[in-house]
């Protein structure tokens, strides 16, 4: 059987937003900005594509990628 995998995002931890930090001092003295910004990796999904891949059952698929997401695509 053929199935397409999915895993949760390293990047983001599967929230699909970085925070993204910005520093500085001025003569007002330190500043901070921090934004939220798309997850470059997932661009914004929280989960990344690993492709597709033969497995004989299910349970094989998941002794692989214990936490994946899985569509089958052929039998």
């Amino acid at each position: 059987m053929e199935f397409e995998i999915h895993i949760q995002c390293d990047e983001c931890a599967g929230y699909g937003t970085v925070d993204h930090m910005s520093h500085g001092i001025t003569a007002n003295g330190p500043w901070i900005d921090i934004q939220e910004r798309c997850c470059y990796v997932c661009n914004g999904t929280g989960r990344r594509n690993i492709g597709r891949e033969s497995y004989d059952s299910l349970g094989a698929l998941q002794d692989d990628y214990p936490d994946c997401q899985a569509r089958e695509i052929s039998s």
